[in-house]
């Protein structure tokens, strides 16, 4: 969460020398053995080209920092960018800051939707977005920036573990979910009349399971199950023919 500058309803950032400083930024020039954004992408489990994307949604980002006028909030994928490029503390603080931003931008971690700040965060983030299309002519590409409910959500989710020590399963389409239970209640109900008493508790215990794991969970169908975009979101890259940054 950063604050920015004097807000100017009429600023175009194409003329703009701050956003053309920010645009040929090349963040794969830093010192980085692999590149940034391959460090970005091997991190947070991405495609290199959405990693990509994320990276000039940062750029997007930064300006808005310093141009919206008011405080700024990024989602989870951009700030995995921004938290990513403060390691370079060096290059960050002597170049990015000092030459291309002109201006210091600290990081400060927004709270998660738990928090007593909860809701200014999520008027921020909200905020952040409209000033967002505002000055860039365009809505952000909703895989990178999700909602407001969404982004908040998922950060009570997210957690930091060793992939070594840990196995990660794909949720499965919430379809076929309803198929699987559907299947052991008939199941369960076929060897009840069979008089196969054991082996319809075993599968109504079963199917209780997949219940409950489905109501637990069934907000993340209702949102979006996936950080890394989804194939009907990857057309929507926040480039469209009037955006002006």
């Amino acid at each position: 969460m950063v604050s920015g500058e004097i807000e100017n309803p009429e600023l175009d950032p194409s003329q703009d020398p701050l956003w053309l400083r920010i645009d040929v930024f090349d963040f794969d020039g830093l010192d980085a053995t692999p590149p940034f954004s391959e460090l970005l992408a091997r991190d947070n489990g991405w495609t290199p080209e959405y990693a990509v994307r994320v990276i000039k949604e940062y750029k997007r980002f930064c300006y808005l920092a310093i141009r919206a006028g008011h405080e700024v909030v990024p989602s989870d994928q951009i700030d995995q960018a921004w938290l990513l490029h403060l390691g370079f503390s060096r290059e960050y603080r002597d170049e990015f800051c000092a030459n291309v931003l002109q201006a210091d931008l600290h990081h400060s971690p927004a709270l998660n939707g738990g928090s007593e700040d909860a809701g200014r965060y999520r008027d921020l983030y909200a905020a952040t977005m409209k000033s967002y299309e505002r000055i860039s002519g365009g809505p952000p590409p909703t895989d990178i920036w999700p909602n407001v409910e969404q982004r908040f959500r998922d950060a009570l989710d997210m957690r930091r573990v060793n992939a070594a020590d840990y196995m990660f399963i794909r949720r499965p389409p919430k379809g076929l979910l309803w198929i699987g239970q559907l299947t052991l209640v008939l199941a369960t109900l076929y060897y009840l009349f069979q008089g196969e008493y054991t082996i319809a508790l075993v599968i109504g215990i079963a199917t209780a399971g997949m219940v409950i794991y489905r109501e637990r969970t069934d907000h993340k169908w209702r949102i979006k199950p996936w950080r890394d975009g989804d194939a009907d979101d990857e057309s929507d890259s926040g480039d469209g023919p009037n955006r002006k940054f």
